[in-house]
């Protein structure tokens, strides 16, 4: 149902989810030459020193990603059950975060670990908005499962 609060939380969590596609969640860049590697939810993108690049897909990472998607678009369908509605918001929190972990430690395989804003990409930005949007969304499904018990009180 488009009218409520929620699903418009949950379209634009979907729509961060996408986005995240576009921009790498990890990058590294050498400072002395061409290497470089880039990590997305569906692959990894690598070059040498001599400019060779190489892009590998990492399917448990993708299968994730998509997990994570299908969920939130089946959390759309369920505005009658409101607490499935909310655990399923809630696993797809649990499973961005995992996601975020595999691609660090896909990144970290590499041997480039350390962490600083120069190795953050847009892309996980966008999957930490994407969950703040479903935290959200799952907030408004609460707040609308005790507006009406509330209101069943009144009867």
């Amino acid at each position: 149902m488009i009218q409520r609060v929620q699903t418009l939380y949950i379209l634009l969590g979907i729509i961060f989810l996408v986005g995240s596609l576009f921009f790498p969640t990890y990058v590294y860049r050498a400072i002395t030459g061409e290497a470089y590697i880039s990590v997305f939810p569906s692959k990894v993108v690598s070059q040498d020193e001599a400019g060779v690049a190489k892009g590998e897909m990492v399917w448990y990472i993708a299968g994730l990603f998509w997990w994570v998607f299908g969920i939130a678009i089946a959390s759309i369908g369920m505005y009658k059950n409101r607490a499935r509605q909310v655990f399923l918001l809630n696993a797809s929190v649990v499973l961005v975060g995992l996601l975020l972990a595999l691609m660090w430690v896909q990144f970290s395989s590499y041997g480039h670990a350390a962490l600083s804003f120069r190795t953050i990409g847009y892309g996980c930005y966008a999957l930490v908005l994407g969950c703040f949007s479903f935290l959200r969304a799952a907030g408004q499904v609460r707040k609308d499962e005790a507006l009406v018990k509330s209101m069943d009180r009144l009867r």
